[in-house]
């Protein structure tokens, strides 16, 4: 433990425990709102300062440099422990109210943070259903395109159907004047048959009447015995 006096102030430095070799701490009276609160440790190399005085004082031993170079460098050491120290006079009420002002802002935020964790778990587990409310919609998806697969393959079945159609009606556009002329050939047989179909009935008018007249002839030529012999029959009883 050693104290080092600057201006008439005195500030305590001692090697912190588990530090490296040189690595000094200057604990700094802190206070807050004209209230002290104790002290901040601010670590510092005392020990550059120390080796570069023995190194001036061996310099000088050896007369390499003057007087004024010795001067010139304590100045320069000493001006780099007041650095120091006004370093730490800064850094210390900062310190301290990046400890107080890290109490109040740690508990809110760890608060944010547990909540955000539990709207994490939320949406993992909302991302759960909706991936599984979304299988039945990819089997339903796969369906609709195995159905539009046959679809299609129906409606090249069906293009393949026109165009047989569109080429059976070509070749009937074409084959049509023949069958008209044949047509026409046709209606003229008709009209022939018509007429002699109706010779025919002529004909068959005329057959049926020497038919019926024959008939007559018959039916008289039958009667004419019966009635000879009426005839004789009357005329021998008018005798007797």
């Amino acid at each position: 433990m050693a104290v080092v006096s600057s201006g008439g102030e005195a500030i305590t430095k001692a090697v912190a425990p588990g530090s490296s070799k040189g690595l000094e701490v200057i604990k700094q009276e802190i206070s807050f709102e004209g209230e002290s609160i104790g002290t901040a440790p601010v670590a510092m190399r005392f020990d550059a300062v120390d080796e570069n005085i023995r190194s001036v004082e061996q310099r000088i031993n050896a007369g390499e440099l003057d007087a004024r170079q010795k001067i010139a460098e304590e100045a320069t050491t000493m001006g780099m422990v007041i650095a120091g120290i006004s370093l730490a006079g800064i850094l210390g009420p900062g310190l301290v109210i990046y400890i107080a002002t890290s109490r109040i802002t740690v508990i809110p935020i760890s608060r944010i943070i547990s909540s955000l964790d539990e709207g994490a778990k939320q949406v993992a587990s909302a991302s759960t259903e909706v991936s599984l409310s979304s299988q039945p919609l990819a089997v339903g998806a796969s369906e609709q395109a195995a159905s539009v697969a046959q679809t299609s393959s129906t409606m090249d079945n069906i293009s393949e159907m026109t165009r047989q159609n569109a080429k059976s009606a070509g070749e009937a556009n074409e084959v049509m004047p023949e069958a008209k002329v044949l047509m026409g050939r046709g209606q003229e047989s008709m009209g022939r048959l018509s007429e002699a179909i109706g010779q025919v009935q002529t004909s068959a008018d005329e057959t049926a009447k020497i038919v019926e007249t024959i008939d007559e002839i018959a039916s008289q030529t039958i009667c004419w015995p019966s009635t000879l012999r009426r005839s004789i029959c009357g005329v021998w009883f008018e005798i007797s």
